[in-house]
């Protein structure tokens, strides 16, 4: 006969014993992160022309699928923290917007340049390869 005790944890988990409940605590930090994991917008910021964009992910602050164009966002694209260019995959052209504009989104991506941006490196590569997901 085996040394382990039948009452062993080892012996009470597994396909024939479910995981005993977590701690609440647990359970709403599972349940947050899930939650965070799930509303995630992909940015991509052009600060210059003929530069690669920056690309930032965020998660707090909305709810898909609307999201608010905060200055938070813009600063860390390095874009102007009052208000940029925002590319509408829908009409597929550009459109001003202001720190604080909420956009509808049909996919997690946001594309958003600095007003006197002309040239924007690999824009179609961007496009392309996340429209597709």
């Amino acid at each position: 006969m085996s040394d382990i005790s039948l009452n062993s944890p080892f012996i009470k988990c597994g396909l024939y014993f479910p995981r005993l409940s977590q701690a609440p605590e647990h359970e709403a930090l599972e349940h947050e992160l899930t939650i965070a994991a799930e509303n995630t917008v992909t940015v991509i910021g052009w600060s210059a022309d003929g530069e690669l964009p920056v690309v930032c992910e965020f998660q707090t602050g909305f709810v898909l699928p609307r999201v608010r164009v905060t200055a938070d966002w813009l600063h860390s694209l390095g874009l102007a923290d009052d208000s940029c260019y925002y590319y509408n995959t829908t009409h597929e052209c550009w459109r001003k917007i202001n720190a604080g504009h909420v956009l509808t989104l049909i996919q997690p991506y946001v594309y958003l340049k600095n007003l006197t941006i002309k040239v924007k490196r690999d824009f179609d590569i961007y496009v392309e390869r996340w429209q597709h997901k």
